[in-house]
């Protein structure tokens, strides 16, 4: 099996509203088998429905030998996996057969309806189910629970080859067209297995050491008839990281990203209009690394870019925004910290909307010895308010996410964990660290234009689909866990 990574449009069609036959004609099923697999098995099989078409068929889990074959069909089989005891006496060592792990696909429907039949033969049997039986949030099993299903986002392919694009970045103009910014990474090395089966060891790795050919950046435009020509924002063979789109009042869009050049990494930008770009601009001004931009437009249409860089040995969240000449501020300092701001988001008030308008910066902190969320806000001439802490307790608190609403609250959403996560793997010193794959939480609190926090009445555990604990095959008490409040809740809010 080749790797590489593709980008995709992805259309959600729920949140707090039921699915009904007039929302959309594509649906996303993930199927997966052998959760009661003993031994390694063939799930060799095919997808079809009716009413409607198979679009498309994506391995999950897939490995060696597992394959795609057409539009609607796959080979592929469960694996018994093979782990080596760790023990620090070499004579007791010894591999361990545990029981096979899970198998499945992502099948892509057009031209459905709520009562379209899908019907899936596998190797092991065949079954069939209407999509009205997998709403967003449920799952159905088939085969006595040996599979599955559940229903995921409408998805479709953007770019191919045999590329890894990532960081995909995208904003929407006023004309409903959506730009969609990515780096993209090539090397004469992508096509081949992931894994290298070998008779014996190589000679040397010379040929690992074989020169890629670097990152490139690159943008399309998507309107009612589809993706538009992909346009080279940057040469090939370059060493970026990250991008962000916003798109001003004039309906130009205006890309960014960190590349590095003379040994660190700055920030960087330009404007795209009617396909011709404009000439990159130096958005960074310090002597060290600067990295991971975000950017929005304000209320009268002009940009802001946030980022993260070093400064005084720490890094920092820094900011510059357009005047309203069209030219740039001087780079500003948002955290206030003598640790490190990590992971910044921004985002503004809508044209239009209630209250002053604004422009919110939202970020991470190491500040005080665990990570935690602080924000800060700006008048549309860049005079901040004072910084202010979101999250600040002693638990994990980190990589948030921000929006205003259509009435000018701030919302902002992270990542929580309990107060020692990641600082124990849970092998030395027991009961007393959060391992890193454990216990992974969303936090959620609503600044209100009145300057008041809010926070939602019921946990978010009980209200959003697919949060209750997935089928583990033969593992239980293996998988990754939640408190018992939050596994209680997520329980009790989606039936079995």
């Amino acid at each position: 099996m080749t790797r590489h990574i593709s980008l995709f449009l992805i259309v959600v069609g729920f949140l707090l509203a039921d699915i009904s036959t007039s929302y959309a004609t594509g649906v996303g099923l993930k199927i997966r088998f052998g959760l009661k697999d003993d031994s390694a098995a063939n799930w060799t099989g095919s997808a079809a429905v009716s009413p409607g078409r198979v679009v498309s068929v994506q391995g999950w889990r897939f490995d060696s030998g597992d394959e795609v074959v057409g539009a609607d069909a796959w080979v592929a089989r469960t694996r018994l996996v093979k782990k080596k005891r760790r023990t620090n006496l070499p004579a007791k060592a010894r591999a361990v057969e545990e029981p096979p792990l899970d198998n499945g696909v992502v099948v892509m429907l057009d031209a459905v309806t709520e009562e379209s039949r899908v019907r899936v033969e596998t190797a092991q049997g065949t079954f069939d189910f209407t999509l009205s039986a997998v709403p967003f949030g449920a799952r159905l099993e088939r085969l006595g629970g040996a599979v599955e299903i559940e229903r995921t986002a409408w998805v479709e392919p953007l770019t191919s080859g045999i590329y890894e694009d990532d960081f995909p970045a995208a904003a929407v103009d006023g004309e409903g067209r959506t730009h969609v910014a990515w780096t993209r990474f090539s090397s004469p090395r992508l096509g081949e297995p992931r894994v290298l089966e070998m008779a014996s060891p190589p000679a040397d790795f010379r040929s690992f050491a074989e020169p890629t050919g670097g990152d490139q950046l690159l943008l399309t435009t998507l309107d009612g008839d589809g993706a538009a020509q992909i346009l080279a924002v940057t040469d090939p063979g370059r060493d970026l990281y990250k991008c962000a789109v916003a798109v001003d009042g004039s309906d130009r869009a205006w890309v960014f990203w960190a590349e590095r050049l003379e040994g660190r990494f700055d920030v960087w930008g330009r404007s795209v209009w009617e396909g011709r770009l404009g000439p990159p601009i130096r958005i960074s001004q310090g002597k060290q690394n600067d990295h991971s931009p975000v950017a929005v437009a304000d209320a009268n249409g002009r940009i802001w870019v946030a980022w993260q860089g070093v400064r005084e040995g720490t890094f920092q969240v820094l900011m510059r925004h357009q005047k309203e000449d069209g030219s740039w501020s001087e780079e500003k300092r948002v955290s206030p910290h003598r640790e490190s701001g990590w992971a910044p988001v921004i985002t503004a008030t809508r044209k239009g909307a209630p209250g002053a308008p604004r422009v919110a910066v939202v970020w991470d902190t190491y500040e005080k010895g665990d990570y935690d969320i602080w924000f800060r806000t700006y008048d549309l001439s860049g005079q901040p308010e004072t910084a202010q802490a979101v999250a600040n307790s002693r638990e994990y608190q980190a990589r948030p996410s921000a929006t205003y609403d259509a009435s000018s609250n701030l919302w902002i959403a992270w990542e929580f964990s309990g107060a020692t996560w990641g600082k124990d793997l849970g092998r030395l010193v027991r009961n007393r660290g959060v391992g890193l794959l454990r216990d992974r939480q969303i936090g959620l609190l609503v600044r209100s234009r009145a300057g008041t926090w809010l926070e939602p009445t019921q946990s978010l555990a009980e209200v959003m689909p697919t949060t209750r604990f997935r089928s583990i095959p033969k593992r239980d008490g293996r998988g990754m866990r939640l408190s018992e409040a939050a596994r209680a809740a997520q329980q009790e809010a989606v039936p079995a």
